[in-house]
């Protein structure tokens, strides 16, 4: 048996798991947490198998990046627009 066969990442992906994708492009997807640990919690994933970083070309990496920081500011801005509170912490981050 491959490495992907076994892989839960490669089966959100391939849909063969039901997940709910909140952005997809050629290198990588973002996918709400089934489980969240926080409201927004989102796994950044590459599209190809990797089961380490390192075997991501820098490309890959960085673009898995850009969308998790993208996913940040979005649900920080959400956030922003629901919280009435000054003192939140959410409240300093800049978007």
């Amino acid at each position: 048996m491959k490495e992907m066969d076994s892989c839960i990442i490669c089966k959100l992906l391939l849909g063969e798991i039901e997940v709910s994708m909140v952005y997809h492009d050629p290198l990588c997807s973002a996918l709400m947490e089934f489980q969240p640990l926080n409201p927004g919690h989102v796994l950044v994933v590459p599209n190809k198998h990797a089961p380490y970083l390192a075997y991501l070309k820098e490309e890959e990496g960085a673009q898995m990046f850009r969308v998790a920081i993208s996913n940040v500011r979005n649900w920080c801005a959400l956030a922003r627009s629901f919280c009435t509170r000054t003192t939140s912490p959410i409240s300093e981050v800049t978007v």
